[in-house]
């Protein structure tokens, strides 16, 4: 089973520059990545947001709620969202202009 380089479980994990060089290992590698048959192999995540649920963002930086909801059926998919600007409600979905 591959074990990802640097990870708790790997060899390298918690040596020093002095040990990696020791090692034939590059001090400044990061590791998270899985070394199978002599090539490198990383994953990937690919993040989704979920569908028909409603999603609440608070921006922070303008104090602006917003709220989005993407639905989808078996032929389309749409996305409508809740925006807040400048004290007013303003309702954006994907087939509007604005």
């Amino acid at each position: 089973m591959p074990i990802m380089l640097r990870s708790s479980n790997c060899v390298l994990a918690g040596k020093n520059e002095i040990e990696l060089a020791k090692l034939n290992e590059c001090p400044i590698d990061p590791g998270g990545y899985f070394v199978v048959r002599g090539s490198e192999k990383v994953l990937l995540i690919q993040e989704q947001l979920s569908k028909n649920r409603m999603i609440v963002e608070l921006d922070t930086k303008n104090h602006q709620v917003s709220c989005s909801v993407t639905s989808a059926t078996h032929e389309v998919k749409s996305r409508t969202a809740v925006i807040q600007k400048h004290g007013k409600f303003y309702l954006k979905h994907n087939s509007f202009t604005e």
